[in-house]
């Protein structure tokens, strides 16, 4: 819901303004790296742009087609 809300006012929210906006969350599994990937990928699909997270990320899963 706090990406959602960032998305609406900002479709291009760089790392410091997605990690300020998820100040208010606590994370222990991924140091928000991959959230922070998520929110910027789900702007570029937002925007219409190709741009995709590195897949590195994803611990060698490739990113499915399309997405």
């Amino acid at each position: 819901m706090v990406a959602e809300a960032l998305l609406a006012r900002e479709p291009e929210p760089d790392d410091e303004q997605i990690a300020e906006a998820l100040s208010g969350n606590i994370c222990r599994c991924t140091g928000y790296k991959r959230i922070i990937e998520a929110i910027k990928w789900a702007a570029a699909i937002q925007r219409g742009d190709d741009w995709r997270p590195d897949e590195s990320l994803f611990m060698g899963h490739r990113i499915p087609e399309g997405t």
